[in-house]
């Protein structure tokens, strides 16, 4: 799927949760996390995502899950 026309997007709030407790500056670089995202296409979509990163400890062991929808 081209999704070239929809770029760039314009972040409007980002909200990070983990499961370790961390610092907020470091949130971004933990092991297991949960990102939950608002923005708008270049076409002015107001979308939202929650993206979610795993990892089992080993080295370049990562998962991502992703679910992004269009707000009406």
């Amino acid at each position: 799927m081209d999704l070239s026309a929809y770029l760039p997007v314009k972040m409007k709030k980002v909200v990070v949760r983990t499961r370790e407790d961390v610092e907020s500056s470091k949130k971004l670089r933990s092991k297991n996390a949960t990102f939950y995202l608002s923005f708008t296409s270049c076409g002015g979509l107001e979308c939202r995502g929650i993206i979610r990163r795993t990892t089992d400890g080993i080295p370049q062991h990562m998962s991502l899950q992703v679910k992004c929808w269009i707000d009406s």
